[in-house]
């Protein structure tokens, strides 16, 4: 067998083999010509299709045809459902969708081979990221059915965006926001019976209304971003004093108490241009996620260097993360720390890499803890 036959076959997770052009010709059309099929299809209002053996689109609903502004399923038969999204890893091996290390954590992935190997429906949800960046979210059904003695599976898709972002704001504004806001309630309260605690009490003031805003305007700012409508200001900053707003953000937050959190001697004053305001976002959301990924006692270490005509912030905490968790780190919605988080790592890549012209990336073993990084040119182009 050749190198290159033998790249093609290459699988990190589902098999990679297709069905020959004559083959899927004959199972396109045992579809196309079943006017039950296509009556029942059409009438899905979410997107469905039908895949082969081999996981190809055999057939699709118009529903799908239509958002996709196709005629007819010539377009897309033969694809891999992470073709069809133009998910990033389904061009990352040759055999394409489902043949990646990241295809193993897939929901639409894994639903599609427990319901081809199961004989049985199954529901589970997705991220994808497209080629070009966009982020989705997707709850996927499969269920297996058989036309002229072949076995196909259903495959029904729906974007379930609106519900992660629902999520996410009961996260935020339910839970966040009403603990910095009793907090600050809190304060104000003592110093309403006592006067006299209000320079003991002045710093936790001031903490508590700056964790505030930072609160809503890290929502505001993620919002616009998605909307792609997210202004960028370039200004010159200096990163140890971006460093050290960030550590006094964080010095009083709620999320510090019985944990430490310092900036590393060594850090470098580096004088950068890009929007300081995105960039604070970008590195406070680093140390808010390390802090939450402490122990009691553990400590969070934040720095800066210049490196090759580039700042480097790192965030460093002690703990690990899980190698399947590595996989999903950056995808919207996907947390570790359960339901209606996500946003976080999320945002990170999301100002960095498409609005900051930087890049971001993370290393995670025993020994050395995890490691955040982020980096941006000395001079924004």
């Amino acid at each position: 067998m050749s190198s290159k036959i033998k790249d093609l076959l290459y699988t990190a997770f589902a098999p990679a083999e297709r069905a020959s052009a004559a083959k899927l010709d004959e199972q396109v059309k045992l579809f196309s010509g079943d006017k039950k099929v296509k009556q029942i299809f059409d009438f899905f209002p979410d997107f469905a299709v039908i895949l082969n053996g081999q996981r190809q689109i055999v057939h699709a609903n118009s529903p799908l045809l239509e958002y996709l502004n196709l005629p007819s399923i010539d377009s897309v038969k033969g694809l891999r459902p992470g073709e069809l999204l133009n998910c990033m890893h389904s061009t990352k091996n040759p055999g394409g969708c489902g043949t990646t290390e990241f295809c193993r954590i897939c929901g639409a992935a894994n639903a599609i081979i427990d319901s081809m190997k199961n004989k049985s429906k199954e529901v589970q949800e997705c991220e994808i990221t497209t080629i070009d960046g966009t982020a989705a979210n997707f709850r996927v059904w499969t269920s297996p059915i058989k036309q002229d003695g072949y076995d196909f599976t259903v495959f029904v898709l729906r974007d379930i965006a609106d519900e992660k972002y629902r999520g996410a704001l009961e996260r935020i504004f339910l839970h966040d926001l009403m603990n910095t806001t009793s907090g600050l309630y809190g304060v104000h309260l003592m110093l309403k019976t006592n006067h006299s605690l209000f320079p003991e009490y002045a710093d936790s003031l001031a903490g508590l209304s700056l964790q505030l805003l930072e609160e809503i305007q890290n929502q505001r700012d993620l919002i616009s971003a998605e909307n792609n409508s997210l202004h960028i200001k370039n200004e010159k900053i200096s990163s140890l004093g971006l460093l050290k707003d960030v550590f006094e953000l964080y010095h009083y937050h709620d999320l510090s108490e019985d944990r430490f959190i310092e900036i590393c001697p060594e850090a470098e004053k580096v004088k950068f241009t890009s929007d300081q305001t995105l960039v604070f976002r970008v590195v406070s959301n680093m140390v808010k996620n390390a802090l939450e990924a402490c122990k009691t006692g553990e400590k969070v270490t934040l720095d800066c260097r210049e490196d090759c005509e580039k700042v480097i912030f790192t965030v460093h905490n002690p703990g690990t993360i899980p190698p399947d968790a590595k996989l999903r780190i950056f995808n919207r919605g996907f947390s570790t720390k359960g339901k209606g988080r996500g946003w976080g790592t999320y945002s990170i890549k999301l100002l960095t890499e498409k609005y900051l012209h930087g890049k971001c990336w993370f290393t995670s073993d025993h020994e050395n803890g995890t490691v955040f990084y982020v980096e941006y040119p000395l001079e924004d182009s």
